[in-house]
């Protein structure tokens, strides 16, 4: 028997050095642009090996594609462990916060050019060198601690509203140890 299928490949974003082997977890568009797109990757592997390599810190990649170059990333935003989940600052789509598997969170910060609004200087490299890979690579500028993060991993990003503040408050001494949040709208009068 047949299947017939209605669907039609439109963009293939794919590097052997960055994709090969590993599934996309999470993807959002660049802010404010209609041919920028931004893909996790983790490890593609068995339940059993996952298990296995649980809790152990390995190097994983958030890709900027653009859709004028689907061979090659725009650029490689390097994490220590898998993202599993990322969202652009709503106030300034040139920082992109990151969900880890860890547990923690970590906090890119982008440039114009990162992001495919201005022009990347190009490097020209002399023919007696070897070729390496011209996509640039940018670390993290904060990663929280792990003792105060997430015990597993972080499976979703959500900005409240500025109104809402979040205060982490103690329950009576009955049930000392546990704590709450709680949420207060403040207007302004």
């Amino acid at each position: 028997s047949s299947s017939n299928s209605n669907m039609k490949e439109y963009r293939t974003f794919h590097d052997v050095q960055y994709t090969k082997g590993k599934r996309v977890e999470w993807v959002e568009w660049v802010p404010n642009s209609q041919d920028m797109l931004v893909c996790s990757y983790c490890e593609n592997q068995t339940f059993t090996d996952r298990l296995e390599n649980a809790g152990k810190a390995s190097t994983s990649s958030i890709l900027i594609w653009s859709a004028q170059d689907q061979l090659q990333p725009h650029a490689n935003l390097v994490s220590p462990w898998e993202v599993t989940i990322f969202k652009f600052y709503p106030s300034d789509g040139k920082y992109l916060v990151g969900g880890l598997n860890s547990g923690q969170l970590a906090v890119w910060k982008l440039s114009d050019a990162d992001l495919g609004y201005a022009t990347r200087e190009k490097v020209q490299a002399r023919h007696d060198e070897e070729k390496t890979s011209t996509v640039p690579s940018i670390p993290h500028k904060v990663l929280s601690m792990i003792d105060e993060s997430h015990k597993k991993a972080v499976m979703g990003i959500e900005w409240l509203p500025a109104a809402i503040e979040i205060e982490r408050r103690a329950l009576n001494e009955k049930n000392k140890g546990n704590e709450f949040y709680r949420s207060e709208e403040h207007t302004s009068e």
